[in-house]
């Protein structure tokens, strides 16, 4: 049985390594901007719906007028037409119309080729090598990697594939589970599991942070220091619900068979 399997790891980089990553992804933002013009502009004075492929061809030509996009290898730029073309095909089938790529908002971009050199070490195209910190090892085959920026944070996600083994004798033990308000779960075997509130603790720093932010000029140095300090903190608040969704999941996963 062949699986799709995704690991994240935060990066290790020198301030080399980060400076390039935020040129790529600078130029992977305005490659989608620019496509999202042309394709917007073809369509409202020619009636022409330009496909994916119409736009990635233009790439080429765009090298030639611009040097700097050959910093970014072409898969990724590929990859950035293509995530415009989700975009469209999702607002076709009902969703949002596709927005600009803000600066702040842009911040990730795939590589097709990785390759693994050590337990820890992966090469990317136009990067080199890049290292994680120490965590589980990897297994199955390379796909893609996706590099993620996240308050000054830098993380690689790795998708792979590999086959695993059906096991001989499948865990026949059930459970129902019942999300609530005073627990934040209830198992059918009489399990509790408590609410941590994580959100409410966080609420009395949050509002003083928020506060501080309001007070000062939206754009000014101060203001921006005081964004990122609330925007830390949101991350932390994010990271602790995850690692408390993990392992509870984790647990009930390896309990029971069938949930």
């Amino acid at each position: 049985m062949e699986i799709t399997k995704t690991y994240k790891y935060r990066l290790r980089l020198s301030n080399e390594q980060m400076a390039m990553i935020d040129n790529q992804i600078g130029i992977c933002r305005m490659i989608y901007n620019l496509a999202k013009e042309t394709k917007e502009y073809a369509y409202v004075s020619q009636k022409i719906n330009l496909s994916c492929y119409d736009l990635q061809k233009q790439i080429t030509d765009l090298k030639k007028e611009f040097l700097f996009i050959s910093n970014v290898p072409s898969q990724t730029l590929q990859d950035v037409i293509e995530r415009l073309d989700k975009a469209y095909k999702s607002f076709y089938k009902g969703g949002g119309y596709p927005k600009w790529a803000k600066k702040h908002k842009y911040n990730s971009l795939t590589f097709k080729a990785v390759s693994q050199v050590s337990d820890y070490v992966f090469k990317l195209p136009k990067i080199g090598n890049v290292t994680i910190f120490k965590d589980r090892i990897i297994q199955g085959e390379l796909r893609l990697a996706t590099i993620t920026r996240c308050n000054n944070k830098y993380y690689i996600s790795i998708v792979t594939k590999h086959k695993i083994n059906k096991q001989s004798k499948a865990n026949e033990n059930q459970v129902g589970i019942d999300m609530g308000i005073s627990f934040f779960a209830t198992l059918s075997n009489g399990t509790q599991i408590e609410n941590p509130r994580h959100f409410l603790k966080a609420q009395s720093k949050l509002r003083i942070e928020n506060r501080s932010l309001a007070r000062k000029k939206k754009g000014s140095k101060s203001w921006s220091i005081q964004k990122k300090r609330l925007t830390t903190l949101h991350s932390k608040i994010s990271a602790i619900r995850k690692d408390f969704l993990h392992k509870n999941s984790s647990i009930s996963v390896n309990q029971f068979g069938f949930i």
